[in-house]
């Protein structure tokens, strides 16, 4: 979200079946997705903030 307009600049929907059935995989792809789409549209991001719990990345890396 951008911090003065307060809108969205990317949302991004990912099936899990495409992370065979794991949301963390999921949750991962989505967010990965999602960045280089901003990266794309030349965003700079400052800061990410998430509510995924620690050991949903922690076995993925």
């Amino acid at each position: 979200m951008k911090k003065d307009s307060k809108k969205i600049l990317t949302l991004k929907t990912v099936d899990k079946r495409r992370t065979e059935r794991k949301s963390p995989n999921m949750e991962k792809l989505g967010f990965q997705s999602a960045m280089d789409d901003l990266k794309e549209k030349g965003v700079t991001v400052g800061e990410v903030v998430i509510d995924a719990h620690p050991w949903h990345w922690s076995s993925n890396e």
